[in-house]
């Protein structure tokens, strides 16, 4: 099933500070999203509203199928936080028994991984470019590699639509190239929707379908001429302190 999602009026406060208000946006079903923004913009919390961990104040997120009719995200969205690497490094778990882990929710108490189940794991693991990886540990994986392993622990309940949070931010500027690579592969292969936060605004052009900025409370949709302008100034400005994601409007 194509997935899609839209918010209509939302608007979103916090300890007295509206972070989002009065601001509509919507991701195509199968469509590649890049959400960019300055730190504290709100990207976060955008994604916490899209996975329902947070709920707005006024307005609402809707999923929807490619007929435009509304759909129960649950079972079909699947979220990889963020610095998932840096949380998890040490996480006494091989590759496989973290991405069998998303089967949890769907087993009753006590019940054991299938042969299916474990076979299931390892084909996402290979999807995602950890063939040899399935028995090691976590905590002999590198950063890189241990985002990979959640990327594939995201797949295993074969997610209509996957939100990732600032997935490379602590990773190298190669990695960060290959993974944005991967999940275009997904997007185009699974015809999985994609919407990621991330500070790199490279990457947004390069691979993106639809490129939203938050900045002062709005989410605003960037045409490709302002990403571009965006990355003139940058390379215009190398030893400048970077915006991380904001643009000029």
């Amino acid at each position: 099933m194509n997935l899609g999602v839209r918010g209509e009026h939302l608007r979103f406060c916090y300890q007295n500070r509206c972070i989002i208000e009065e601001t509509d946006f919507s991701v195509k079903p199968g469509e590649f999203c890049v959400i960019v923004g300055a730190n504290g913009s709100g990207k976060s919390t955008l994604m916490n509203l899209l996975c329902g961990v947070s709920i707005p104040q006024e307005g609402e997120i809707r999923w929807i199928d490619e007929k435009d009719q509304r759909i129960d995200p649950k079972g079909h969205v699947a979220y990889v936080r963020q610095n998932a690497a840096a949380q998890h490094g040490g996480f006494p778990a091989t590759a496989q028994e973290v991405v069998l882990s998303a089967l949890n929710g769907r087993k009753k108490w006590l019940d054991r991984y299938t042969i299916e189940d474990r076979k299931k794991a390892v084909d996402a693991l290979n999807l995602v470019g950890l063939p040899e990886s399935p028995d090691t540990l976590l905590s002999d994986l590198s950063g890189g590699q241990i985002q990979r392993v959640f990327l594939a622990q995201a797949l295993m309940c074969d997610p209509d639509a996957i939100l990732l949070d600032e997935p490379t931010s602590s990773l190298d500027p190669s990695f960060s190239h290959t993974f944005f690579a991967l999940l275009k592969k997904i997007n185009i292969e699974r015809n999985a929707t994609i919407i990621v936060i991330t500070h790199d605004m490279g990457l947004a052009k390069e691979f993106a379908d639809t490129v939203y900025c938050l900045e002062e409370t709005s989410i605003v949709e960037l045409e490709k001429s302002q990403i571009e302008e965006e990355l003139r100034h940058k390379h215009s400005h190398p030893h400048k302190e970077e915006s991380h994601g904001s643009v000029q409007l």
